[in-house]
């Protein structure tokens, strides 16, 4: 797999975990986090896992050319 597939896999699963993460909150299974904490781990988990690669994806885009 290449770099753009792992990037693509990898956001969907952050963003599917943080929507069941949500769903949970509304049943009240997670017990004491809040909708804007669960997103705001979300974005930070999107943050580090995937800014440094598609930096890498944009960079060998760039110098390919």
């Amino acid at each position: 797999m290449k770099n753009k597939d792992y990037s693509k896999w990898l956001k969907l699963l952050i963003v599917i975990l943080a929507v069941i993460a949500s769903v949970l909150k509304w049943f009240n299974i997670m017990g004491n986090a809040t909708i804007g904490e669960i997103w705001q781990v979300a974005g930070f988990a999107y943050a580090i896992a995937l800014g440094t690669m598609d930096f890498n994806i944009i960079k060998d885009n760039w110098s390919e050319k």
